[in-house]
């Protein structure tokens, strides 16, 4: 990873000359900035002399035919396999409505205009952060979703990722526009093996919701065990928008996200819901913010999670209500369940109001597994596994029933299921 590498990687995909000034601004940024000096996160383990930065595939993997094959029951589809995308897909339908579906090096070459408007130019900048600069210099693969004015897709997209190796470094750029009253849903998947070296992922997802539209975006995360997952992703919000975030997480070696909503329009909107299961020695970061702009905003987060073995969970939310935001209705929710005396989990819900017609509430709850519901139902014949199942998806229920698609609350459950089942400590 050097300045002429970044050289390299442009000249290969023959890039337009703005968009190589664009990677050398983001190098030279990503030099000037320290290292992340994250309170409860340590990254230095991560050896970043170790990887490789571009692997082109070229070729569907097995799990990413897999992944596929359910693919006729959406509106499109975007399979990347490590550095590359390998498959894309649109309904013709929506094609001649005027929707765009492309990977991002097709979007650079075949829209530059849009791309040169939206790509990293204003709610995710290069110098928010050293990986967000790293990425900007060295991002291959992701994808490019555009859809006009007052077009409505039932049928979710569907945007899928591997890796098929370790000693590697993805840089994915999802960025999704949805024009005055357009209306999507964007279902995303992380999924790979676990290998014996480290590979970082460092995503970037960009969402700008124009007046009247809707974006539900679900984010659906299994990377295998050798994985550091450093994710940002921000959302623009404008009049009477709406962006639904629904995530469900259980892999990875480590993930440090950001996760945040501008409500910059009258009457803007965001709803989130999460679920994540935690084993092993993983360790899952999440900062969320919603960030209310202007009146009559709406906010509410609802996270759930569970933690077994040795595996650790840290979440800071913010609600923060600037001064002209009057009549905002926030809330934020997290509540982790320790299955394990040596797991552990933080919480920190916080607010920063500066506007007085407002109502804001946030909380959060850390608990032990009661062992007298375990007792009660081993009592009736069920094994302990079994039975801690059954308590977790208890547990889980209040956000499973706000995930609006069945496939993900079924894949969900299976991965959580897989992975009870090598639960070493208790």
């Amino acid at each position: 990873m050097t300045r002429d590498a970044v050289v390299a990687l442009s000249d290969l995909k023959n890039e337009p000359a703005w968009m190589r000034e664009f990677r050398l601004a983001a190098w030279e940024t990503y030099e000037r900035l320290p290292q992340p000096n994250w309170k409860r996160t340590d990254i230095s383990n991560l050896n970043l002399a170790n990887l490789i930065f571009y692997t082109p595939s070229g070729q569907l993997t097995p799990l990413a035919q897999q992944a596929l094959a359910g693919s006729s029951e959406m509106a499109g589809a975007v399979v990347q396999v490590d550095s590359q995308v390998v498959h894309v897909q649109l309904l013709s339908a929506l094609l001649a409505k005027g929707v765009i579906l492309v990977d991002m090096d097709t979007a650079v070459q075949q829209y530059p205009d849009l791309v040169k408007k939206y790509f990293m130019a204003e709610i995710i900048k290069p110098d928010f952060g050293k990986f967000e600069a790293l990425h900007a210099a060295l991002w291959s693969g992701g994808t490019f979703l555009y859809v006009p004015r007052n077009v409505e897709v039932e049928m979710p997209f569907y945007n899928f990722l591997t890796t098929t190796g370790d000693d590697r470094a993805l840089f994915p750029h999802t960025l999704i526009v949805t024009e005055t009253g357009a209306s999507i849903h964007f279902l995303e998947e992380t999924l790979s093996e676990t290998f014996t070296g480290q590979t970082l992922v460092g995503g970037v997802t960009e969402i700008y919701l124009h007046p009247n539209s809707r974006v539900k975006f679900t984010n659906l995360q299994n990377w295998g065990l050798n994985v550091y997952n450093l994710v940002t992703r921000r959302t623009m919000v404008h009049n009477d928008a709406a962006i639904n975030y629904t995530l469900a997480e259980v892999g990875a070696k480590l993930t440090h996200q950001y996760q945040e909503a501008y409500l910059v329009g009258t009457g803007a909107n965001t709803e989130s819901v999460g679920v994540f299961y935690f084993d092993h020695d993983q360790h899952w970061d999440m900062y969320a913010l919603m960030d209310h702009v202007a009146s009559f905003t709406f906010g509410d987060l609802l996270l759930r999670g569970a933690l077994a073995d040795t595996s650790r969970s840290i979440f800071e939310g913010l609600i923060k209500i600037r001064k002209n935001a009057q009549e905002t209705n926030s809330y934020l929710h997290d509540n982790t369940l320790v299955m394990s005396k040596h797991a552990r989990a933080d919480s920190i819900p916080s607010l920063e109001i500066e506007a007085n017609e407002v109502r804001a509430s946030h909380g959060a709850t850390i608990g032990q597994l009661d062992e007298d519901q375990v007792f009660y139902l081993m009592s009736r014949g069920i094994d302990r596994r079994e039975a801690e199942r059954v308590i977790l998806e208890g547990f889980f229920a209040p956000v499973l029933q706000r995930i609006p698609l069945e496939q993900v609350r079924e894949k969900l459950l299976g991965y959580v299921d897989e992975k009870m089942g090598t639960v070493t400590v208790s």
